[in-house]
């Protein structure tokens, strides 16, 4: 048996470098947002100790960009993935994070290069084909749909691709074919994850495909699953207004606007609910919001001025579209509404001034103005 002595010698020795280092590799893997001034800082030090091989050092270099990527500092991740790849060219993971790195940057063609290098490097990862959102964002729809179905042939079972797949389907104008293909991913991807965002996702493919019912199912169980999404009640809010159930779709603009009381959107959108049931007071109120909110909403002030016109208050009407002009100098809808408005206060010249400025933005006025 050992004595006190010994036993207390070996208490109070120091850890060895390498025991030292361990530790940091493992603290360094640690690159959640609340723990990553600390994995960036361990990290640092197993960089610095000059005790680790060159995959290692590598790998430790990629941590630490993943810790940088945590705390917004994108600049700075990329550097470090450059090093990670510098010195493990093949190090696919690297490429992918990096790219994701530039993506947050929106630099979305250096984003692409980098994940184009994993694919090279011959190793078929499904998150470099999933995370390619800058074919998406770059509106090149169909290399974003190739990219995904690229994932889901890798690994069948990938919720996360088939959702990225619908929402690609369910691009801005997509057709009722489209919208279709985008309702079959999102309903594979709730059987494969029925508390994942799919929900929410197929509710507005539905809403668009004209499945209003369906739709608002959908949402119902989005918000059932998670009852703090502002976004879905907006949603849910937009089929109740297709139904001219307004009253309803109120109520779940005004749950968004409790959840987020700086959504100038939410208010803008309100205001168009409160104008189908003939409330202008509120309907003003709503567009007032949104504008102070977010100053240059040309189309707040373009949908003020209209509410303005309605209510006979022709100036006011005609301030709103001077502003709507300011701020957008091409907007034809704003120099027709405001030559409405300068009609009934009788002053033609410049009702006609205001009209053939519309027409010539967009000739499609034209048939309005015939024979004036």
């Amino acid at each position: 048996m050992r004595n006190l002595q010994a036993w207390f010698r070996d208490l109070i020795r120091p850890s060895s470098p390498a025991q030292n280092v361990n530790n940091d590799v493992q603290e360094c893997e640690q690159s959640s947002g609340d723990e990553a001034d600390e994995a960036i800082a361990a990290c640092t030090r197993a960089i610095q100790s000059g005790d680790l091989s060159e995959y290692d050092l590598a790998v430790t270099y990629n941590n630490r960009g993943l810790a940088w990527t945590a705390k917004g500092e994108f600049g700075k991740a990329i550097a470090d993935y450059g090093e990670a790849i510098r010195l493990a060219p093949d190090f696919a993971e690297a490429y992918y994070n990096r790219g994701k790195a530039w993506w947050e940057k929106r630099e979305h063609d250096k984003a692409i290069a980098n994940e184009n290098e994993v694919t090279r490097s011959g190793r078929k990862l499904v998150v470099v084909y999933l995370g390619r959102n800058p074919w998406h964002d770059k509106g090149e729809k169909d290399k974003a749909i190739a990219d995904y179905s690229e994932a889901i042939r890798l690994n069948p079972n990938y919720a996360d691709a088939y959702l990225s797949r619908g929402n690609a389907w369910r691009a801005e104008r997509a057709y009722a074919p489209e919208l279709d293909k985008a309702i079959t991913d999102y309903t594979e991807a709730i059987r494969l994850c029925p508390t994942c965002a799919a929900y929410r996702n197929r509710g507005e493919a539905l809403r668009t495909n004209g499945e209003l019912d369906k739709g608002i199912a959908d949402f119902n169980e989005a918000i059932r699953l998670n009852p703090n999404d502002a976004d879905t009640y907006i949603r849910r809010g937009n089929a109740w207004e297709f139904k001219r159930e307004y009253d309803k779709a109120i109520a779940d603009y005004g749950e968004a606007i409790r959840l987020n009381p700086d959504d100038d959107f939410a208010y803008f959108i309100r205001a168009c609910a409160w104008s189908g049931k003939g409330e202008y007071d509120k309907v003003i109120a709503d567009y007032s919001e949104a504008i102070r909110l977010s100053p240059n909403f040309v189309t707040a002030y373009n949908n003020r001025g209209w509410t303005w016109y309605i209510k006979g208050e022709y100036d006011r009407a005609i301030a709103d579209y001077d502003e709507a002009i300011r701020l957008d100098p091409n907007n034809d809808i704003a120099y027709n509404s405001r030559g409405e408005a300068w009609r009934k206060k009788g002053e033609l010249d410049k009702a006609i001034a205001d009209e053939d400025e519309a027409v010539r933005l967009n000739p499609s006025w034209r048939d309005d103005h015939c024979g004036r």
